[in-house]
């Protein structure tokens, strides 16, 4: 009898440990809204709580690579936008030029404004972005793209290679900038010159020498040339266009990605709140079920007790 009262002592005081402890976590769920005390009531749970934390942390970080690219490509395509501003009041100035009603005087004031369309695109040419990195000098961003000798004029390429690409995802980046070489360089339509070449053929025809009246050979040569620099230019001006047109693609998935970021972290957020939060409904019955069970358990335990206790005495 006694051994049997002792085991069932034992059962009680076990149940209503184990109530008391339901109790406590419902209220811990209660005051702090989370599901979980700690990892160790539901391992399981809190294991995929930490991947799909990581997974967030990630994305937060993807969503600033997407800040850094739109800013880096928006600068880049205003950057371009202006050379082919510049470029279209250069051909008109071609076009001038090779016209017979052109003077001496009209050639010089041609030359005066193409040497400042020239130091505009070179500014352009080397346009930073707010950290202050050259977009279109490659690896080599620390320094400008391109450089212009103080006495020739004559504009030099001093990047090296490519940029790095931006991670904005898992197994996805974008590419934010462009080497002057694969943007600039080799102009079809020009003789394989770069844009910067193209340009500078343009102010070296209108430096040459005025041709002497009625040598109709110079004359015949300096409009020739003259043409050219027009159809180079024109050619130049594609060629920023089709840059333009990358970099517009580039800014396109920017705003894709965005939205895939979005909605996964929506996802993921839901996902979290279902592992993690507590539901304050179901926890409230649970709690009010249990502290009903524990009040129960307590009063039987007590009656039984004492009914144990009042046999010793009178056994």
């Amino acid at each position: 009898m006694r051994i049997g009262t002792s085991s069932f002592n034992d059962s009680q005081l076990n149940a209503m440990a184990r109530l008391c402890g339901q109790i406590a976590a419902g209220q811990g769920a209660i005051s702090t809204g989370k599901s979980r005390v700690s990892a160790s009531d539901d391992p399981a749970a809190a294991a995929r709580s930490a991947d799909l934390a990581r997974t967030q942390a990630n994305n937060t970080r993807y969503a600033s690579g997407l800040d850094l690219a739109e800013q880096r490509l928006g600068i880049a395509d205003k950057s371009l936008e202006g050379m082919t501003n510049q470029l279209i009041r250069l051909k008109e100035l071609a076009l001038q030029s090779s016209s017979e009603t052109a003077s001496p005087a009209d050639h010089h004031i041609f030359l005066t404004e193409a040497l400042q369309i020239q130091k505009v695109m070179v500014s352009l040419g080397n346009a930073q972005d707010a950290g202050g990195a050259y977009l279109f000098a490659g690896a080599r961003s620390a320094a400008p793209a391109f450089a212009q000798d103080a006495t020739t004029g004559a504009v030099t390429y001093q990047g090296l290679g490519e940029g790095v690409p931006v991670a904005v995802g898992a197994s996805a980046s974008i590419r934010t900038t462009d080497s002057a070489p694969a943007l600039f360089g080799n102009v079809a339509g020009a003789g394989g010159r770069s844009v910067f070449a193209v340009v500078q053929d343009f102010i070296t025809a209108l430096q040459a020498p005025e041709p002497a009246p009625g040598d109709t050979a110079a004359i015949a040569a300096r409009r020739t040339a003259f043409s050219t620099a027009v159809d180079g230019v024109g050619a130049a001006t594609d060629r920023i266009a089709a840059g333009r047109a990358d970099i517009g693609a580039r800014l396109n998935r920017v705003d894709s990605e965005r939205s895939r970021l979005t909605a996964e972290g929506e996802g993921l957020t839901q996902a979290r709140s279902t592992l993690d939060d507590a539901d304050y409904a179901a926890t409230i019955i649970s709690l009010q079920r249990a502290s009903t069970i524990l009040q129960a358990t307590q009063r039987s335990f007590s009656q039984l007790s004492s009914l144990s206790l009042f046999n010793e005495i009178h056994g």
